[in-house]
């Protein structure tokens, strides 16, 4: 591996490598590269021979499945003496059991949630995707990692305005498709509002046959199409749409303090999201703006008549976010206590 003109390294799986927020903190530094590993990687000596060439890097480690990885070469760094390697960890979500969690979900959480308490008490820097989950592991482990939201670099331009909705409605859901994500009663209410549905992405392994059937019935009863999976590099089909949905039926902290990846690219494709009510810190980020509204609120008013400073919202959220990236990989922030105020304060 070589990066003499790299200051930055991700480290990630490959499936995480297809997600947008990898892609968004790319934008924010142009001498970054990307490492890909599996999910079993405990080390690598092709990085740790590369590192001891040059330990001018910082390390960006991606979701808990790396949490070995980080360890590992952690504490290598500190046999090779690498007193410039600087680490960051970044906790995508809270590593949990859910309600339809894989039979070997309990057997990784009883590894990984260990692993991650001693990486709390190693000199790494964290950052996470929202306020939620930052003030959740600062209460747990003392330290406060910084938000960084899955917000790529761009300019107030990029965002499209002028926006005519369509008749019949075209209603889009991208990503996994999981039961937790696609409540067959939304989708069905949105097909007796005579609304169009589209779905893009690839069904969770863990989702239950009949589920997939009654799923994609409906998505054919609207009119609509399965397209299958798509490109996180090419998302210009959203523009077609009137509404991304986004409905998380659960009461957990990853849900509720979530602000998803899709919810970034749709809005800054200038598509407003129908989202769950229980969706907090998307509802106090973006609420005003409307261009985020609850089912209730798509049936009384779906024109979305005071849709207001989106872009200025976005724009101060991503400025936030490149700072605290900034600040994180620069290995100027690690107690983290003095400086909760950084985080991006919710309205």
């Amino acid at each position: 591996m070589k990066h003499n003109d790299v200051d930055i390294i991700h480290i990630a799986t490959k499936e995480c490598a297809k997600q947008s927020r990898v892609h968004a903190q790319l934008t924010y530094k142009k001498n970054s590269i990307f490492f890909s590993k599996s999910r079993l990687s405990i080390i690598s000596f092709r990085l740790i021979f590369s590192l001891i060439k040059n330990d001018r890097v910082t390390l960006v480690f991606h979701q808990h499945w790396m949490l070995p990885l980080l360890i590992s070469t952690y504490l290598i760094s500190k046999f090779f003496n690498l007193k410039n390697l600087k680490f960051v960890y970044d906790i995508h979500d809270i590593f949990e059991l859910n309600e339809n969690s894989a039979w070997w979900r309990p057997i990784a959480v009883k590894i990984y949630n260990p692993l991650e308490a001693i990486a709390f008490r190693l000199k790494i820097t964290f950052i996470t995707v929202s306020q939620g989950l930052s003030n959740h592991y600062s209460k747990i482990f003392g330290r406060v990692p910084l938000v960084v939201h899955s917000i790529p670099q761009f300019s107030r331009d990029d965002i499209p305005t002028g926006r005519v909705l369509g008749d019949p409605l075209r209603i889009v859901y991208f990503g996994q498709i999981k039961e937790e994500r696609m409540p067959v009663e939304a989708l069905k209410y949105l097909v007796e509002k005579n609304c169009c549905c589209d779905l893009y992405g690839y069904f969770s392994k863990n989702s239950s046959s009949d589920w997939q059937n009654q799923i994609l019935n409906l998505v054919r009863k609207s009119g609509g199409q399965y397209h299958g999976r798509y490109s996180p590099d090419n998302l210009n089909f959203l523009k077609c749409y009137d509404f991304s949905l986004m409905i998380f039926p659960s009461d957990r902290v990853n849900i509720r303090c979530c602000l998803p990846n899709k919810l970034f690219q749709s809005l800054l494709a200038g598509v407003p999201c129908i989202i769950s009510d229980n969706l907090f810190e998307v509802r106090s980020l973006f609420g005003e703006t409307g261009y985020t509204v609850t089912l209730d609120q798509f049936g009384e008013n779906h024109h979305l008549e005071k849709r207001i400073n989106l872009t200025q919202r976005l724009l101060e959220i991503k400025d936030q976010s490149v700072e605290n990236f900034d600040l994180a990989v620069s290995g100027e922030y690690f107690n983290g206590t003095a400086q909760r105020d950084r985080n991006l304060k919710l309205p």
